[in-house]
Parts: C-alpha cells; sequence; structure tokens
C-alpha cells in the first residue's frame, strides 16, 4: 500500500492549528497592549540663561564715616618764632603753655624753654594752669588756645626801656571736652639779652569764664 506524501495525521494537523490559534491570539493581544499604552514622555529643550553684560563697574558700599571725637594736641617748640621781637615772645609762651592733650600732659613745659629765664621753670611746673579753680574747665581735659591778647599795662610794673618790656596777656583758652572756654590774664615781663628776649614774670590775675 503506497501512502500519499502530503498525508499528515490528524493528530498532528490538530496540533498545528492550535498552535497557529495560539500565535494568532499572543499577536493580537501584543497589538491591543501597545494601543492602550500612553505615549512616552518627550524631553522639552531646556532654556539657556541669557547674560547680560555691562560696562558699568559696581557702585561701592556705602560706610557710615564715624564723626570725629574733639582731641587737643601736646605742644611742641616753634621753630619760626621771632625772639627779636617780645610780642612774639609772649604769644608763643602763651600758646605752648596752653596747649595740652590732656589734665597731665608735661610737653608744654619743653615748649616753654625757649621764651622763659631759668628761674621761673619750677614755678611754671607746679602752677600748672589752676584755672579750673571756679569750676570753669575740667583739671583733667586738654585745652587749646584759641586767642592771645596783647594790651598796654596802667604803667604801675613799670615803664618800658630798650631791655625791658611789660604787658598784659590774655589767653583765651578752650577745654577740648568740655568746649568750655576762659580768659586766663598775666602780666608778663620781658628782659633782653643780647639778641632774643625772655619771660622773667608772669604772675596771673583774675580768670574770667565765659
Amino acid at each position: 500500500m503506497v501512502r500519499n506524501r502530503n498525508y499528515m495525521p490528524r493528530r498532528q494537523k490538530q496540533a498545528l492549528v492550535g498552535a497557529g490559534v495560539v500565535g494568532a491570539l499572543l499577536v493580537s493581544a501584543g497589538v491591543v497592549w501597545a494601543a492602550n499604552q500612553p505615549p512616552a514622555p518627550v524631553a522639552e529643550p531646556t532654556a539657556t540663561p541669557s547674560v547680560v553684560e555691562s560696562s558699568e563697574a559696581p557702585a561701592p558700599a556705602q560706610t557710615a564715616t564715624p564723626t570725629p571725637t574733639p582731641t587737643a594736641t601736646a605742644a611742641a617748640p616753634a621753630t619760626d618764632v621771632d625772639t627779636s621781637k617780645p610780642e612774639k615772645v609772649a604769644e608763643a609762651w602763651a600758646r605752648a603753655y596752653f596747649t595740652r592733650a590732656t589734665g597731665t600732659d608735661t610737653a608744654y613745659q619743653a615748649a616753654i624753654e625757649p621764651y622763659i629765664d631759668p628761674s621761673l621753670r619750677e614755678f611754671m611746673r607746679t602752677d600748672e594752669y589752676n584755672i579750673d579753680g571756679k569750676g570753669y574747665l575740667d583739671q583733667s581735659e586738654g585745652t587749646r588756645v584759641l586767642d592771645v591778647k596783647i594790651t598796654p599795662q596802667d604803667g604801675s610794673v613799670g615803664i618800658d626801656t630798650p631791655d625791658r618790656w611789660t604787658r598784659t596777656v590774655t589767653v583765651t583758652v578752650e577745654g577740648v571736652k568740655t568746649g568750655k572756654k576762659v580768659d586766663v590774664p598775666y602780666t608778663l615781663t620781658l628782659f633782653k639779652a643780647d639778641a632774643p628776649w625772655f619771660i622773667v614774670s608772669a604772675p596771673k590775675t583774675v580768670i574770667v569764664g565765659h
């Protein structure tokens, strides 16, 4: 008996048909699943920040300027005083004597040396200025000279000669801390030895407060 080459047993045909059906179902399910999926997110382009260049320099930071505190300076010997003129010597002495950085400043002692007789050195150091006797100035504060007035004296002390000169010298002094002012009058007598004039007597009279 000769078999047909195209003959396929029934069970094999059934198996092939079943496999084909399953494959078709899988393909169909895959298409449905893909159709139900949300679309993939699309990345949006990131904006590049723009840089604006300026030719102007940044303004400097503003800082508060502190209000300066009033201060007094210590006296220093003057180098340009014409000691051939008694009025110049008298003024230079007054400014040096009452210019003090503090109430305990002693720099004035060296500053007045060129204008006084050696016999007055100790007196000028111990007398201080005593301008606080009536409460006008605080003895602990520095002082500065606002004005020096030189006026003729009444003649009771003596008359002027080529070698002797007497005047009333009034020094207006201000306390640096308090701002209070006083007038300190002196009767100054100067002598002349060779060329320079120098102070030989300096009695103080009544202090007047402003």
